[in-house]
């Protein structure tokens, strides 16, 4: 039998091999999601922290793979750690980002709803959005929309 290619199957698979290493190697595999994530957000991202001055809003836009910060430099960042300052005052909200009904809450370390701190479950927060205004204290941990687990992020209050 007559051979048409002139790379034998030994070589393909050397070279095959010697490519998936170097992938590896580079980081090209799996989702940049590490084995121990611990932020609260599945792996989805969050792993940028952001202060965010007294007084100021947070915005997101509401999509039901998670939040993605919608202003400032965190912007385009999915499920971002904000970092505020205990007993200041602060608003978070949301736009719409994919049609779905969603919430904005604010949770403690047993994900449970802190001091009432919610807005409504709603498909339509408005052109400006749907915000609530809340003091920042030791106990909030998380912003959540309630029904949609991977719509999480980290609250750090310092």
């Amino acid at each position: 039998m007559t051979r048409n290619n002139p790379v034998s199957r030994r070589t393909a698979l050397k070279l095959t091999g010697a490519a998936a290493s170097v992938a590896v190697l580079a980081g090209c595999s799996g989702n940049g999601a590490d084995a121990d994530d611990t932020n609260g957000d599945g792996g989805n991202g969050g792993g940028d922290e952001f202060e965010i001055a007294a007084g100021e809003s947070i915005l997101l836009e509401g999509i039901t793979g998670g939040w993605e910060g919608a202003d400032g430099d965190y912007e385009g960042v999915q499920n971002p750690t904000f970092v505020l300052e205990d007993g200041e005052d602060y608003e978070i909200g949301w736009v719409q980002g994919d049609g779905g009904s969603h919430n904005v809450e604010l949770w403690d370390e047993n994900e449970e709803m802190v001091d009432g701190y919610g807005t409504d479950l709603t498909d339509d927060p408005g052109d400006d959005g749907d915000f609530l205004e809340f003091t920042a204290t030791d106990e909030i941990a998380y912003y959540r929309c309630n029904p949609h687990p991977d719509m999480q992020g980290e609250i750090r209050v310092e």
